[in-house]
């Protein structure tokens, strides 16, 4: 099963499984934590005494408080629930509280719970390290138990794989032949399947059949979608917006099929890619896509921006792009921009992938996320210089100067600084 990158994140973001599974799972994550002698009160409903559970750690005893509500809480709530949690477990007379929820929580909301507690020590579990410790291999088994998912690939598959990500190309198709056999471009494992894979993302271009024979050649995968993002303030939005998801293309033993296009209201619109070509029986010149490069890349521009728009050409379209800073009325204040520019290949392979990375550093110096993001060469050209826009968004909690970082493995390409200031009528 293809799941997204922050899978996680999301399952816990957005918790249906009730209070039952989510003590339990709280109990996981604290064993891996070095808490021992865990000790539920009652996960399935009882009396509790104030406390979802004690258990040890160092030598002194500490109380387990789980929240796990559907979706995000206003700051407010979370430090009402806390507060509540935190003076049961000094009644109980215990030497710490370990909090965990499946909330966002800032750095200075942490600090400011850890006084509301004291003297009591005071560990917080919150989404982002949740996210973390589920997302360590040694506990993916407990990620399979609570959270109901796990990355498994064991099948063959000759036939190409449809896109799975927004815009993305749809797999080429394997080979089964001789040595002068070759197989399509992108193609991937699986059962001995000849017809290619549907997409499976909105836009995303079906895969190309696979081929079977001396000197054949797999087909194509579909061509990948426009790609469009966009940051608006609330303000700004009408007060109902029609969403539009187009379908994936779907694979076949022959071409691929185009992928639909997908709208938000009349704001924007990501037409879906084209499908691939069916394979061949001759062989032919190419090289295979590259993977996980990280040198010889270069970022010739990075601009913030509302919008962006990618066409299917490659041209980029920004709407009020370079701006500098952004206004607040208060802090903490939730921030974004799209992040648009062009990268520099040098000495690749035609339709070579490579992952970059976005890090967002507050203006005290601390990353507040990094999130992966994408971007394919294209076809062989003499100048190989495509366009991406990705979307970064951080909580500012004071004024000051913010850095986004675009890096490559462990290399900084591009650094762009963004003010987040009160507005001048404050």
């Amino acid at each position: 099963m293809k799941v997204r990158w922050d899978e996680t994140w999301h399952r816990l973001r957005e918790w249906t499984n009730g209070s039952a599974s989510s003590e339990r799972l709280a109990a996981q994550v604290l064993k891996s934590e070095g808490f021992a002698s865990l000790d539920p009160t009652h996960p399935l409903g009882g009396p509790d005494g104030g406390t979802d559970g004690l258990c040890l750690r160092d030598e002194k005893r500490w109380a387990m408080a789980v929240y796990f509500p559907r979706g995000k809480q206003a700051t407010r709530v979370v430090r009402k629930k806390f507060t509540s949690d935190a003076e049961k477990a000094r009644v109980a007379g215990v030497d710490g509280i370990a909090f965990v929820t499946n909330q966002e929580i800032t750095h200075v909301t942490r600090t400011n719970f850890m006084g509301i507690a004291a003297p009591m020590l005071v560990e917080i579990f919150h989404l982002e390290r949740l996210t973390a410790i589920l997302d360590h291999p040694p506990m993916h088994s407990v990620r399979a138990q609570f959270l109901g998912f796990c990355e498994d690939a064991s099948t063959i598959q000759v036939g190409g794989s449809g896109g799975s990500a927004p815009g993305a190309g749809g797999g080429g198709g394997g080979v089964v032949g001789s040595a002068r056999s070759r197989g399509g471009d992108g193609g991937r494992g699986g059962d001995i399947k000849i017809a290619g894979q549907p997409g499976t993302a909105p836009g995303a271009g079906g895969g190309g059949a696979g081929a079977i024979g001396d000197g054949a050649r797999g087909g194509e995968g579909g061509g990948g979608g426009e790609q469009v993002s966009g940051f608006f303030r609330v303000e700004d939005l009408p007060p109902e917006i029609h969403v539009h998801v187009g379908q994936g293309g779907l694979g076949s033993e022959g071409d691929g099929g185009d992928g639909g296009d997908t709208t938000f209201g009349n704001l924007l619109r990501a037409r879906g890619g084209k499908g691939g070509k069916a394979g061949r029986s001759s062989s032919g010149d190419g090289q295979p896509t590259e993977e996980g490069v990280s040198c010889g890349v270069q970022i010739s521009a990075l601009l913030a921006a509302e919008q962006a728009l990618i066409r299917q050409d490659g041209l980029l379209y920004l709407t009020a792009g370079g701006f500098e800073h952004i206004n607040a009325t208060s802090f903490p204040v939730e921030a974004g921009a799209v992040l648009a520019g062009t990268v520099s290949f040098q000495n690749f392979a035609p339709d070579t992938r490579i992952t970059l990375t976005c890090r967002v550093i507050s203006a005290s110096g601390e990353t507040l996320s990094l999130t992966p993001f994408e971007v394919m060469s294209g076809p062989r050209r003499e100048v190989m210089r495509p366009s991406f826009a990705h979307v970064a968004r951080w909580t500012a909690d004071a004024p000051g100067v913010w850095r986004v970082v675009i890096e490559s493995g462990t290399t900084e390409l591009a650094t762009l600084p963004i003010e987040v200031k009160l507005s001048p009528d404050r």
